[in-house]
């Protein structure tokens, strides 16, 4: 072969070669280097089957939900024994211990304890604390906290929007949650009067019952411009058991909605779960945002729900409504094409309809709620 067909031929691998570091640098691999064991690679690399240096991921994000990325750059289970090797522990080496180094402990540092920190204790910190328990989860602060299932170590698995959120953790896992109320502010648990606590978790205290009077930003008040809108009459009646009734508005003017009332039959003392949900477009999806039940005798007329206190924001909508389980009366006006209506916070759009409603759904959608009849309700509102 002579000079100039060799130098073609260099050139024309060239571009193959470019393409191969590319594609394996694509692929997630940088260019490997042989190994025995885990230690003998680079931070952040773990020896693999074939001898060589290698890692799945960067940070957790590139794993499962249910993973997390060790310092190895391996995919970690949060449950047992989730590895490829072959010992009976979870990491990637074929010690016995769980960790992905060659000591016989249980972390992946350099000192003789049993966690990843450098103190000579089994916490994930610096002192003297203990381990945590495997797959527990906490708050601290706004940030959601788990303990892996070694015990010996922590993830911030979620941080809460500390200007409308709060890390809750007396549901049944641990969650950011939505204000119930604006943190160190006055505020209405009800009709009482109060304030809201540091986290927006929840009420100080008791408060002051309002008795007569609407509790409105955390103050007792009779307003001036207190309204009470009508909507839909007793034209039409049926009765059923687990249905969900109501309206949808526009909200063109902010006001509190303080009271709901809807015009009822009932032949036996009932519980009435009120409603409220929220969207910020007519068609998009409508969330929970307050839910109060109230036990209501034998009656006919406007059932009310007490004080609800909810602030209806100008250029949101809102479904307003009531949900029973037992079999009621209810009464509509009848029509083939809905008629909007209008109230002080803005027009009604549709009734809200959901049969053989077993439970209180979280969300709810325009598309599927909506109806064509008119509820006979009353809401009652005011200037915030």
């Amino acid at each position: 072969m002579n000079s100039r067909n060799m130098k073609r031929d260099i050139f024309s691998a060239f571009p193959a070669v470019v393409l191969m570091c590319i594609f394996a640098y694509a692929c997630g691999q940088e260019v490997s280097e042989e190994c025995e064991l885990t230690v003998d690679c680079p931070i952040g690399q773990y020896c693999s089957f074939d001898n060589v240096c290698t890692f799945d991921c960067r940070m957790d994000s590139d794993c499962e939900d249910t993973e997390v990325c060790n310092v190895s750059g391996q995919c970690e289970d949060l449950s047992p024994d989730a590895s490829t090797d072959t010992d009976s522990d979870s990491d990637s080496d074929s010690d016995s211990d769980t960790d992905s180094d060659t000591d016989s402990d249980t972390d992946t540092d350099s000192d003789s304890d049993g966690d990843s920190d450098a103190g000579f204790d089994s916490g994930a910190d610096a002192d003297a604390d203990a381990d945590c328990t495997p797959l527990d989860e906490w708050c601290d602060g706004n940030d959601v906290i788990r303990c892996i299932w070694t015990g010996k170590d922590t993830r911030v698995m979620d941080t809460c929007d500390p200007l409308s959120e709060y890390c809750n953790d007396s549901a049944s896992s641990v969650v950011c949650s939505p204000h119930v109320c604006s943190p160190n502010q006055p505020a209405c648990n009800g009709n009482n009067a109060t304030n809201c606590n540091s986290q927006g978790s929840g009420y100080t205290g008791s408060g002051t019952d309002c008795g007569g009077q609407y509790c409105i930003n955390g103050v007792c008040d009779t307003p001036a411009d207190l309204v009470e809108d009508v909507i839909g009459t007793t034209g039409s009646s049926g009765e059923a058991d687990n249905r969900m009734r109501g309206v949808f508005l526009g909200c063109t003017t902010s006001r509190i909605l303080l009271e709901i009332e809807a015009y009822l039959g009932i032949s036996a003392s009932a519980d009435l779960t009120w409603l409220v949900f929220e969207a910020t477009s007519q068609d998009g999806t409508y969330t929970k945002i307050m839910e109060k039940t109230t036990n209501a005798g034998a009656a006919e007329g406007f059932i009310s729900s007490g004080v609800v206190n909810v602030s209806l924001v100008s250029g949101r909508y809102y479904m307003i409504g009531v949900y029973w389980q037992d079999v009621i009366t209810y009464y509509w006006t009848e029509q083939t094409v809905y008629a909007p209506e209008t109230t002080a916070a803005g027009q009604t759009i549709a009734g809200a309809v959901r049969n053989d409603a077993y439970s209180i759904p979280s969300a709810i959608t325009f598309s599927t709620d909506q109806g064509v009849n008119s509820y006979h309700m009353r809401v009652t509102t005011a200037e915030p």
